[in-house]
């Protein structure tokens, strides 16, 4: 018997997310001085569908936030 790509006797089988996140097409931008934590929830917030920004200047981001309207601003706080 011939075997049909995608199925899941062959291990191809693959399986679409079609629920929509609430972060779908939402502006982010991280503010944050950890460039590895900036990066790690780049992709994570990217993977939930939000168009993020990522800075890890104060001052860059003040101008940023003025040149482009922003839903959602993460910051750390120390």
């Amino acid at each position: 018997s011939d075997k049909k790509a995608g199925t899941p006797s062959d291990g191809n089988l693959k399986i679409q997310n079609t629920t929509t996140s609430a972060l779908q097409n939402v502006n982010i931008l991280f503010v944050d001085d950890d460039t590895l934590l900036l990066n790690v929830y780049e992709k994570l917030l990217q993977r939930e569908g939000a168009n993020v920004d990522i800075c890890s200047d104060p001052t860059k981001a003040l101008a940023m936030i003025e040149n482009k309207g922003y839903d959602i601003i993460l910051t750390d706080i120390q």
